[in-house]
């Protein structure tokens, strides 16, 4: 639990990891490439919003890597903490049509449609150091992935910046398997604010060997854990004295999907900016705090998969939200759970 937070100082935002590319067809055509990885699309999204951003980590040294750098810094993240690996940039391959949010498996290969050969290889030679500039500032800190340099910069982040948020969103299963029990918990006790989909929540459950989200709750030191339900909202688990609380949200209004890619990290996005205002206020976290985050976090994920890509172009997005914000959203369900 986050404690000793310092009030009205502004935070800015960090993603470490090792920089993807991903690529978009449409049948043979490439429709567009940008640079990827789920902490990557959010610190996107933030920037279009006028946070302060920093892609912090690692990418090829090839062409991909130009284009992936180049696709975020054009659009105002700050790239110059992204360092060179000595290998082929990561490339993960989007077909459509896309699948809906309903449990369906969207289609992203990580093999060339070229070469059939894997273009995923994550690389342990990231530099882990917490860049000095950095140092002693009020830092929230994005990962998406379980890699030991990561952790590792967790570490040091949290050594460095003591007014550190650390935020992880769970995007799949995969990223976690080669882990062990132990050290998955290790790991996940170190984060503050959790977001993970119902249907990897199932594996997490299965890995850590625990039965539901207030469990995985009552074990952690987080703030906020957000379960995603795809179309049919969130839960969102919190802790008010010493009871836990669950608020579910559901959607009022449902978007046609053209391109799923991306929807977690559209909403992962929104509920990182709310979360900074509430760290700027002093905002009470409860059902007003959950109905205005879910609503601006809807919004957004309801846009993102209109689009043929994982991230919309920032005029778009900022003129699509500022007509959602007056938008009329249902009122919080809440719950207590002993």
């Amino acid at each position: 639990m986050l404690k000793n937070m310092e009030k009205n100082e502004r935070y800015c935002f960090l993603a470490f990891g090792e920089l993807a590319l991903d690529v978009i067809y449409d049948e043979n055509a490439i429709l567009k490439e940008v640079g990827g990885v789920s902490a990557f699309n959010a610190l996107y999204n933030l920037s279009v919003f006028g946070e302060e951003t920093y892609a912090v980590g690692g990418v090829g040294t090839d062409l991909n890597a130009v284009k992936a750098i180049i696709s975020l810094k054009n659009n105002a993240v700050n790239t110059d903490y992204i360092n060179f690996v000595n290998k082929p940039t990561n490339v993960f391959y989007i077909f459509k049509p896309q699948k809906n949010l309903e449990g369906e498996e969207v289609k992203i290969g990580r093999k060339s449609p070229i070469t059939g050969k894997s273009t995923i290889e994550w690389s342990d030679k990231i530099a882990t150091e917490f860049p000095r500039e950095f140092e002693n500032r009020n830092i929230i800190l994005i990962v998406s992935n379980f890699e030991n340099v990561t952790k590792e910069f967790i570490k040091n982040t949290k050594s460095k910046a003591s007014n550190s948020v650390v935020s992880l969103d769970i995007t799949n299963e995969h990223i976690f398997s080669k882990y062990s029990r132990e050290e998955l918990w290790d790991y996940l006790k170190q984060v503050d604010l959790l977001q993970c989909n119902e249907n990897t929540f199932k594996s997490v459950a299965k890995k850590l060997g625990i039965s539901s989200p207030e469990e995985l709750f009552s074990k952690l030191n987080l703030d906020i854990f957000t379960l995603t339900k795809g179309s049919k909202g969130a839960n969102f688990y919190y802790r008010a004295g010493d009871k836990i609380k669950v608020i579910s949200k559901a959607p009022e209004k449902v978007a046609p999907i053209v391109d799923s890619t991306g929807a977690g990290d559209a909403f992962h996005s929104m509920l990182l900016m709310c979360y900074h205002r509430h760290l700027l206020t002093g905002e009470n976290i409860g059902p007003e705090y959950f109905d205005n985050t879910f609503k601006i976090a809807n919004a957004l994920s309801r846009k993102v998969v209109q689009f043929e890509t994982a991230r919309g172009e920032p005029y778009d997005l900022l003129k699509y939200m500022l007509n959602e914000i007056g938008a009329k959203e249902e009122k919080s369900e809440e719950r207590d759970f002993e």
